[in-house]
Order: C-alpha cells, then structure tokens, then sequence
C-alpha cells in the first residue's frame, strides 16, 4: 500500500521529469502547481508556437497513467484556468490547451497527450 507521502513524492518526481521534458523542446515554463478554489494546474507552460498549455501530470509504472485522466478533472482545470485568467489577463490572448502528462517512472519516459483545446 502507497502512503500519502510516497504518492507525493512520486506525483514531484514526475512533475520535475515533466518541465525537464518542456524545457529540452523548447517550451517556457509559466507556472508550477498553481492553485484556485476548487482546483490545480500542475504546470503551465507556453509552446513555441503561442499556445498556452495547461497540463495534469500522472506518474506512475508502464503505462497505468493512461487511465487516470478524468471528465471531472478537465473540468476543475478548466475552472481554475478561468479564475487565473482573471488575475492574470496577459495570458488569456493566447489559444489554450489541456494535456495529459503521463510519466513512467521506470523508464524516464513523458509522453503528451492533447485532451483539450479552446
């Protein structure tokens, strides 16, 4: 059985492998575990095209991060985003994004995936 701490500390692994991933492909980190009512964006980043990417990390073993992604919580980002943008208006100008993070542990592998876009 997983502990609490042992989840965090992986959740944090998993994110560093992740902004380590955005940085190496030329990706702009904008914010780190932003927090609203009601929500949580892991990270926020910035492509080299312009989009503004709101992304869930999921880490874990193989490929069980897949499955983790749900409805409810495409719904609590997109809340929180709208809260964010309120008090930071320079970001809401530019196409956004969410993303799924799925991070393999053992491997050291990130890979990303689009879930949605407005």
């Amino acid at each position: 059985m997983i502990t609490g701490r042992e989840r965090w500390e992986r959740g944090r692994r998993g994110e560093e492998l992740v902004v380590t991933y955005l940085l190496q492909i030329g990706w702009q980190i904008v914010g780190r575990n932003v927090r609203c009512r009601g929500g949580e964006i892991d990270i926020i980043t910035m492509d080299r095209e312009g989009v503004l990417h709101l992304i869930e990390v999921k880490s874990g073993r193989g490929e069980e991060g897949y499955y983790r992604f749900t409805r409810s919580q495409l719904g609590r980002i997109e809340r929180c985003w709208e809260i964010l943008k309120v008090g930071r208006p320079e970001l809401a100008e530019f196409p956004v994004q969410i993303d799924g993070a799925v991070v393999d542990l053992e491997r050291g592998e990130v890979e990303l995936l689009p879930l949605l876009t407005f």
